[in-house]
């Protein structure tokens, strides 16, 4: 097994994550607009739920985003400066 991940895997990993967390919001965002109506009345509840579920699980997919978007940057700098010091 490699010791890092190949960067267009993290790439694709990255890529994913931000179309989760953009559904995930997306999801929040219309359970959070479906409780407004008085004859949801009955499911408020259930919509509060559903809401805080999608919020803090798209809130989670954006900070693994993040912190892998980070690692990303940091691996592609170490190689560019592991390149010029091979070329100088």
């Amino acid at each position: 097994m490699p010791k890092s991940l190949p960067l267009y895997l993290i790439t694709a990993f990255v890529l994913l994550l931000l179309i989760a967390a953009i559904f995930a919001a997306g999801q929040a965002v219309t359970f959070a607009w479906l409780s407004n109506f008085p004859e949801r009345a009955g499911q408020i509840e259930s919509l509060k739920i559903k809401f805080w579920s999608y919020a803090v699980l798209s809130g989670a997919f954006f900070a693994i985003d993040g912190a892998l978007l980070v690692y990303l940057s940091r691996q592609l700098r170490k190689r560019r400066q592991d390149i010029e010091n091979h070329t100088s």
